[in-house]
């Protein structure tokens, strides 16, 4: 039996935040960071349950159910030898939330983890279906050495010159103790995701910055005193510091997005027809490198660059829920056909993707958890009455009409 795991419920409240995807505060990663440096057992459990997405596979299954049960549960006192939950393959959503009920239970303020169920639901998930992405990402240093940010531990990773690379206990890079003297020698690091993979970033400048499956965003360890420049490949979404001495710019395929401080998201994917900028608040100016033309947006408009065109679509009323639905957890297509669809299931997923025959006259609308497995995503298939089988063991889709 593991010893028991310390936590009080100001913790507890902290890690299902942190698991339902809601932003932790200053306060909230103070009191983790301090947790976790008080024992090995707890930056193991930290481990156990975030590193191998034990919350993240099962927030699917809370977020259905009413969070007032689930609370009772974990307020319950209980023995300790841990109560007994069945398996049945039959049944994997109930075992599912069982398990997860039974992992968050609290005796004399204690979470004990149990490797034993997160094993078996893992292995049941090889075998059957494709577990969703999850918090993964590669850092790239100056020097082109590289950091699997996913499998080191939280605190300082390295520092370049003066400014120290952090992870927090929220997951997060960030970066501290820059200055913009001696800017125009700071390093360029890179952040890359691959499929599969997302990730959460702040900036030196304090900008937040949000990076979907697949993408990447290269930026100076620290701001010179001009322009704040950064690169994205793939899609991004920001939440920029306001500064009004120091335009924030975004530069993504043929075009640069500038701004003082805002919320907006960026897709440059390279496999995509259109570069999209979609403004959620603020302001932002988008430029067309190529030609110069410049288009101004106000929240909820969207800039579309269609590949191998030389003029910005305006689009005057976006649609916000489809285009953010990533960052709320979410997988969301309205009015969109198969082939958009299943590039981004391969983008989530890391999934290959073979689709037989034309359905290229149908268009689709459905949304889904993002945390769900593949299977649950695939259902809006069978409303639609399309075929496909799923090979989970070689991660390959084939969809046929």
């Amino acid at each position: 039996m593991q010893p028991a795991i310390q936590v009080d419920r100001a913790i507890l409240r902290i890690l299902y935040k942190k698991c339902a995807g809601q932003e932790l505060t200053t306060e909230d990663e103070r009191r983790l960071e301090d947790w976790l440096a008080a024992s090995s057992w707890n930056r193991e459990a930290m481990t156990e349950i975030m590193d191998d997405g034990w919350f993240t596979d099962n927030m699917a299954i809370w977020e259905q159910v009413s969070a007032d049960p689930l609370w009772e549960r974990v307020q319950q006192k209980i023995a300790d030898q841990p109560p007994v939950v069945k398996f049945n393959r039959n049944n994997y959503r109930k075992w599912m939330y069982a398990a997860a009920a039974s992992l968050l239970l609290i005796g004399s303020a204690s979470l004990l983890l149990w490797r034993n169920s997160h094993q078996r639901i893992t292995d049941q998930m090889a075998i059957s279906d494709v577990a969703p992405g999850g918090n993964t990402a590669r850092l790239t240093l100056a020097d082109g050495s590289t950091i699997l940010l996913d499998s080191v531990a939280i605190g300082k990773l390295t520092q370049q010159g003066n400014v120290k690379v952090i992870k927090s206990a929220g997951g997060q890079i960030r970066y501290e103790n820059g200055s913009s003297e001696g800017a125009g020698q700071a390093s360029l690091n890179t952040l890359t995701t691959p499929k599969g993979g997302q990730y959460q970033l702040s900036l030196p400048d304090g900008t937040k910055v949000w990076l979907n499956a697949a993408s990447s965003i290269t930026y100076p360890t620290s701001f010179a005193q001009g322009a704040r420049m950064v690169t994205v490949t793939g899609e991004a979404y920001f939440q920029v510091a306001k500064d009004a001495g120091r335009p924030f710019k975004v530069k993504a395929a043929n075009t640069e997005v500038e701004v003082l401080g805002t919320h907006f998201n960026i897709s440059a994917y390279d496999n995509e027809p259109a570069v999209a900028t979609t403004l959620e608040e603020g302001a932002v100016k988008v430029h067309l490198i190529s030609t110069g033309q410049t288009q101004r947006l106000t929240p909820g408009q969207q800039a579309l660059l269609l590949k191998g065109q030389s003029q910005i679509r305006l689009v005057k009323n976006a649609d916000m829920e489809e285009t953010f639905a990533w960052i709320h957890g979410n997988i969301a297509f309205h009015d969109a056909d198969v082939a958009t669809i299943m590039r981004a299931l391969e983008r989530w997923y890391n999934i290959t993707v073979d689709i037989r025959g034309s359905l290229q006259d149908q268009t689709f609308y459905f949304s889904v958890n993002r945390n769900a497995p593949l299977s649950e995503v695939l259902h809006f298939l069978e409303v639609y009455k399309i075929n496909y089988s799923l090979d989970a063991k070689n991660r390959r889709l084939t969809i046929t009409p």
